[in-house]
């Protein structure tokens, strides 16, 4: 039974409902008596001779204020007494559909979690509608004006994130990348229940889970030409996970013959690769354990799996050098002459599950007339980052 605070009265109240609960202690006495800080949570009642359904709740609250460029999770129930399986839900920020309709289950004590990013500064209105229920609430978004938080927008001709998708969209938008757009990218056995569009339990964050010999292409054909006329950079972030092959991707040896001649990396396999750009012996391959960008002379670095992983690759095609970086750090460089053939014939980007399960959480490309700086690759990692991490990361840089 539910009672109303300050009555003994028992009283049937079906609907969403916040549970509050505090904790006092007193002395023998009872003269001195300390309370803890209540906690609050919000649950759901049913009354079987109430048909108003189903009902909407939020079983750990709503942040009333966030910070600008904070990534809020939404945890929300849906419970239809008439229908548990394959309710359709409709997220709305303001009057805007976000993504498609939902098709998710009620399973006792387990919440869905709806995404929300890049939030309007000021007062944002969301709800979540099912049949003739529908639930509203609003976020504050207090601006940072001393700080610029978001990703480098100029020259971005290829971006996609992760963020915010749910295996419980309808299988048609499920297949495409942004939500709801049909480019051409290809999804290949997916079964959408332990890969697809993941919420990552120890981040909270959302991925593409490539896992149990699914596969993504990406139409993509630039670097396709012996000489670059403007600058690209290359991001990617992802995390490799269940390794079944570590075999490294390179081999160093020595150029020459004396003891003043360079130390060369030459590519020398490509067993555990889980993601390519990569034509005839030219292109960018992603192992398990390394990544290699090679057109005969060889760039690499090497990482560790069950880490969040950023790689970006720079060509600065006004100076002739590529970079490639780890987490925003300048790990490999290398510089071109005027007759080095960069023509990839690479027609797509690809990552696989053969070797590892693969988070990809997302993919930008910019290409840009001036070189995509250190600054930028430094700034575009710290956007990645979350909530106080991310201002963190900002001051300290």
């Amino acid at each position: 039974m539910i009672t109303h605070e300050g009555s003994d009265e028992e009283v049937l109240l079906s609907g969403r409902h916040t549970l509050t609960l505090r904790l006092t202690a007193s002395d023998e006495d009872g003269n001195n008596t300390i309370e803890a800080a209540p906690l609050e949570y919000e649950i759901a009642w049913f009354d079987e001779e109430t048909t108003t359904a189903p009902i909407i709740w939020f079983p750990n609250g709503i942040p009333d204020t966030v910070v600008q460029y904070s990534t809020v999770n939404i945890e929300y129930m849906v419970f239809d007494p008439n229908k548990t399986k394959g309710m359709k839900v409709y997220l709305f920020k303001g009057e805007e559909l976000t993504g498609t309709e939902l098709s998710i289950d009620y399973i006792p004590g387990e919440a869905h979690v709806w995404t929300v990013s890049e939030l309007d500064v000021g007062t944002n209105e969301f709800r979540i509608k099912c049949e003739n229920t529908e639930e509203k609430f609003i976020i504050e978004c207090t601006e940072i004006t001393e700080r610029d938080l978001g990703i480098i927008k100029d020259g971005l001709i290829l971006n996609l994130d992760a963020a915010g998708r749910t295996n419980n969209e309808d299988i048609e938008s499920r297949y495409t990348w942004p939500r709801g757009e049909n480019n051409g990218i290809e999804f290949n056995n997916f079964n959408w229940y332990n890969n697809g569009w993941i919420t990552d339990d120890k981040t909270g964050l959302t991925c593409l889970r490539i896992s149990n010999g699914a596969s993504i292409s990406i139409p993509f054909t630039k670097l396709n030409s012996e000489q670059l006329e403007k600058s690209l950079a290359l991001e990617f972030r992802f995390k490799i996970k269940n390794v079944t092959k570590y075999t490294t991707l390179t081999t160093r040896g020595v150029e020459g013959n004396s003891d003043e001649d360079d130390t060369v990396l030459t590519l020398e396999t490509e067993d555990s690769v889980c993601g390519r750009f990569f034509g005839p012996q030219k292109g960018l391959l992603i192992g398990t354990q390394e990544a290699v960008f090679t057109y005969g002379p060889t760039l690499s670095v090497r990482y560790k799996e069950d880490e969040i992983i950023n790689l970006s690759l720079v060509f600065d095609a006004s100076n002739k050098l590529i970079y490639m970086y780890l987490n925003g750090i300048l790990s490999s460089a290398l510089h071109y002459n005027s007759f080095a053939n960069l023509n990839t014939k690479a027609t797509e980007i690809s990552f696989n599950s053969k070797y590892c399960d693969l988070d990809l959480y997302s993919i930008r490309v910019y290409e840009t007339d001036t070189v995509f700086s250190i600054e930028n690759v430094i700034h575009n990692y710290i956007a990645n980052l979350s909530g106080e991490e991310r201002l963190n990361a900002y001051d300290i840089n």
